[in-house]
């Protein structure tokens, strides 16, 4: 998903997840120097973990 996706999905702002992937919750992958996509599956397992209070 793009991060426009994930922002909607995780109902959060822009810089709450760009805080999210530089803190290393949120995985990436780059496919260029301008495009990043964050894999479904995993930033949700991240994001389920963070909300029941547990490191992701």
């Amino acid at each position: 998903m793009t991060k426009q996706e994930a922002m909607r999905h995780f109902n959060i702002g822009k810089y709450h997840l760009e805080y999210l992937i530089q803190d290393g919750v949120i995985p990436t992958i780059n496919l260029g120097y301008r495009t990043v996509r964050i894999p479904v599956k995993k930033a949700t397992e991240s994001m389920l973990a963070l909300a029941e209070g547990g490191d992701a």
